[in-house]
C-alpha cells in the first residue's frame, strides 16, 4: 500500500477554496491537515485546512 504524497510545502502560498482572496502561508503538514498563517496578518489565528480544501494563490 502506498501512502499519498502532500501536495503542498511548508512555505508554499495557498488560500482557502471558500476565501480565495486571502493569501495563506504553509507552516506545516501533520496528521493528514495543513496549518496555515494568514500572511500579513501577526494578529490572525492559525487555520487549519484539508488539502481538498486549499488552493495556490493567485493574485
Amino acid at each position: 500500500m502506498t501512502e499519498k504524497t502532500q501536495r503542498y510545502k511548508k512555505g508554499d502560498q495557498v488560500c482557502a477554496k471558500v476565501r480565495p482572496t486571502v493569501p495563506l502561508t504553509v507552516r506545516i503538514y501533520a496528521y493528514k491537515v495543513y496549518y496555515c498563517d494568514v500572511n500579513n496578518d501577526l494578529k490572525a489565528k492559525e487555520q487549519v485546512y484539508f488539502e481538498r480544501e486549499l488552493q495556490f494563490y493567485s493574485k
